[in-house]
């Protein structure tokens, strides 16, 4: 029996012989099953990524707040100092003087070397004040009047409406502020009874007379609106009291002066940053009045 060629093929076609090869019984594509499972498998590999994730960034937020403390508490501490050994510079010695509370906005205020400590503020801190002249002190020309308003300078500093100076002869002081000036010599301090009252008593020819600079800290706000934080006051030219925040974080701030060890202060930060950190941070330092009674 002979076999069909291609060439033998109707119509040209070519016919080939069956392979052998068994037919598919199976189907293309994953079953629902498959799908489940590998479903379930990514979900578990992503939990397990996305929770390493939230780990790490807590880790992060917690080391970056705690961080953020300690370096607020070192800010903190070197603005103190740093104001603290200027306290006295260019005042006259001696120059020891009661701040009315018209002026700083508190209690009266003892100012001793530049420096003075006050009571009452928020959270249960202290506040002290902070006096020092930048310039060299002028002098009286001539006898200060009893009862007088007028005090005549020799001028050698400028002085203008809104200053507030410290005149001093040795054994008395008195803090003033400047109403007006008259040809930059003759300086009129606030009335009795306004901004700082009368003086103590008439100062004689060569008392030294220096521009003040002051300025107070304390520790102010609370809550997440006003988060603790150092202040500093000062005064203004029309004798307004100004506050601004300078270092954020600062919860208790503690001052304790002592004539032998100088004046000690201690900070207490908290985080805002370091969720499950509930504890404090504290720093210390003690500062030397080194200026004081600098002036000749």
């Amino acid at each position: 029996m002979a076999l069909d060629t291609p060439g033998d093929a109707p119509g040209g076609s070519v016919v080939t012989a069956a392979s052998g090869a068994p037919p598919r019984g199976g189907r293309d594509g994953f079953t629902l099953i498959e799908i489940l499972v590998a479903l379930a498998i990514f979900s578990v590999v992503m939990t397990g990524v996305f929770g390493l994730l939230l780990l790490q960034q807590r880790v992060f937020a917690r080391q970056g707040g705690l961080e953020e403390m300690r370096r607020n508490l070192r800010r903190g501490i070197h603005l103190i100092e740093r104001e603290l050994q200027r306290a006295g510079y260019g005042l006259p010695p001696g120059a020891a003087v009661r701040l009315p509370a018209g002026m700083t906005g508190d209690a009266s205020v003892l100012l001793v070397s530049g420096m003075g400590l006050a009571s009452g503020g928020e959270h249960g801190s202290d506040l002290f004040y902070v006096a020092h002249s930048p310039l060299r002190p002028d002098r009286l020309a001539r006898r200060m009047a009893t009862a007088s308003s007028a005090l005549a300078v020799e001028g050698t500093i400028p002085w203008k409406e809104g200053d507030i100076g410290i005149i001093a002869d040795g054994m008395h002081a008195d803090i003033f502020r400047v109403s007006r000036v008259d040809g930059g010599e003759i300086l009129h301090h606030a009335a009795a009874g306004a901004f700082d009252g009368k003086m103590m008593k008439s100062y004689g020819e060569g008392a030294l007379v220096a521009k003040v600079m002051l300025a107070g800290y304390a520790v102010s706000g609370s809550g997440d609106s006003a988060p603790p934080a150092i202040v500093r006051r000062v005064v203004d030219p029309d004798g307004n009291l100004g506050s601004q925040a300078v270092v954020e974080g600062i919860e208790e701030m503690r001052v304790r002066h002592s004539m032998r060890e100088g004046v000690r202060v201690r900070l207490v930060a908290r985080s805002r940053y370091a969720p499950g950190d509930p504890g404090q941070r504290t720093m210390e330092a003690v500062v030397g009045l080194r200026n004081a009674g600098d002036a000749p």
